[in-house]
C-alpha cells in the first residue's frame, strides 16, 4: 500500500534533486503562459479580431501547459534521461490532448441537458447566459439544483479517478486505454 507521506517524500526529494531542470520548464509552461494570461483582457470585453485572438492564446497557453505537465511526468519516471524528456512529452502531447479533450467533450454533454431542459421549457437561456435575471419555477428549479448536485459530484469523483491519465499516456504509450487503467 502506498503512504502519501512517502509520495510526498519522494516528490519533495526529486524536486530538489532536480530544479535547475524543472525550472525552465515550469517558467515556459506554467508562470509565463499564467502571467501573460492573467494581464489579458476578457474577451468578452473586446470587440473585433481581438475578440478570436484572446481564446485562441489561451488555447494555446492550455496546450504549452499540458506539454509542461507531461515533461515533468517524464522528468520524474526516468531521472537518468531527463534532458529527453521534452521530446517525449512532445511525442505524447497529440494523445493527451485528444484524450482530454474527448473528457471535456464528454463533460459537456453531461451539463447539455440542463439548458435543453430550460428551452424546452420556454425559458431565455440566451438571457442565463448574459446572466440576466431569470426567473425559475420551483418545479423547474429544483430538479436542475438536483441534476447540478450529481454532476458535480459525479465530475469530482471522475477527477480524482482520472488523475493518472496523463503519466500513463507518457509511460504507458497509452490512449484511451489509459482511463480505464486509471480509474
Amino acid at each position: 500500500m502506498v503512504r502519501m507521506s512517502a509520495v510526498w517524500d519522494r516528490t519533495a526529494e526529486f524536486l530538489s534533486d532536480n530544479l535547475t531542470l524543472i525550472v525552465p520548464v515550469a517558467v515556459i509552461a506554467f508562470f509565463v503562459p499564467a502571467s501573460i494570461e492573467g494581464s489579458l483582457p476578457n474577451a468578452a470585453q473586446v470587440q473585433g479580431a481581438l475578440a478570436i485572438l484572446l481564446p485562441l492564446v489561451s488555447l494555446f497557453f492550455a496546450v504549452v501547459s499540458l506539454w509542461g505537465a507531461l515533461t515533468v511526468v517524464a522528468m520524474a519516471a526516468h531521472p537518468a534521461e531527463m534532458q529527453g524528456a521534452g521530446g517525449v512529452a512532445r511525442d505524447r502531447l497529440i494523445p493527451a490532448l485528444i484524450v482530454w479533450v474527448a473528457l471535456f467533450a464528454l463533460l459537456i454533454l453531461l451539463l447539455l441537458p440542463v439548458p435543453l431542459a430550460l428551452m424546452l421549457n420556454g425559458y431565455d437561456v440566451a438571457a442565463l447566459a448574459r446572466m440576466e435575471e431569470v426567473h425559475l419555477t420551483a418545479a423547474m428549479a429544483w430538479p436542475i439544483a438536483i441534476y447540478w448536485f450529481l454532476v458535480a459530484a459525479v465530475t469530482l469523483w471522475a477527477a480524482a479517478r482520472c488523475i493518472l491519465v496523463s503519466p500513463l499516456i507518457v509511460l504507458e504509450k497509452r490512449m484511451f486505454d489509459a482511463i480505464p487503467q486509471s480509474i
